[in-house]
């Protein structure tokens, strides 16, 4: 999900908004790495069986990797700011494979243990959603750097775009599911900071990439006349 970087036309009116930008950008890092930490002491303080073992990757994966290779693409992104663009793209897709193997693992790990009717709760849908989105981007992905014979034939725009819905339908899928699934270890106030949490981080995380979608989608129209 390549970031683009709108420009106001004011000088100080783009000064203020980077700063407003790195300041949600650095509350954001924190709510991952709070979740992630947290969580993870939960689950390891406890025995580690399939379970939370599932949970556990499912939240290195998607929580926290999945996240952080998004929010690279972000030129206000506080550990990437000064990083070349080559070598973002290149940490961007480290990331996600990463995040997707860990999470898709975690997936594939319930599915093989847990009975079927686990799968009909939204938590038990949504992760099948985010597992199949995800594995989708990924191919997708793939193509968008290292296929431009296919991006000849159906257009780059149009890899792009679908490269970044298959993203953000994923990210959003994955962590929605992870919402869901916090009621089986936390409760009370912990809870409702999570959840509230989980919500500003999907929002802050994406958007870049829906700056980005939006941009696609103008250059898609203009291309198309």
């Amino acid at each position: 999900m390549d970031s683009i970087e709108i420009q106001p036309r004011n000088s100080t009116e783009r000064k203020f908004l980077k700063t407003f930008e790195s300041i949600l950008n650095t509350i954001n890092h924190n709510l991952i790495g709070l979740i992630t930490v947290y969580m993870s002491w939960r689950i390891f303080h406890g025995n580690l069986t399939v379970i939370p073992l599932h949970a556990w990757l499912c939240i290195c994966g998607f929580q926290l990797l999945m996240a952080e290779g998004i929010l690279i693409l972000n030129p206000e992104n506080a550990w990437s700011r000064y990083i070349p663009f080559k070598l973002k793209r290149i940490f961007h897709w480290i990331l996600q494979v990463i995040g997707a193997i860990l999470g898709v693992s975690g997936a594939f790990l319930i599915i093989s243990r847990i009975n079927r009717k686990h799968f009909v709760t939204t938590h038990g849908v949504l992760g099948i959603i985010a597992t199949v989105t995800t594995l989708l981007n990924l191919m997708v992905g793939l193509c968008n750097y290292s296929s431009p014979r296919l991006e000849r034939i159906i257009g780059l725009n149009t890899v792009k775009t679908l490269h970044t819905i298959f993203g953000i339908s994923g990210f959003v899928s994955a962590l929605m599911a992870l919402f869901y699934g916090y009621p089986y270890y936390i409760s009370g106030e912990v809870l409702t900071l999570f959840e509230v949490s989980t919500g500003v981080t999907i929002i802050l995380t994406l958007i870049g990439p829906f700056k980005s979608f939006f941009i696609l989608l103008n250059l898609n129209d203009l291309f198309s006349h």
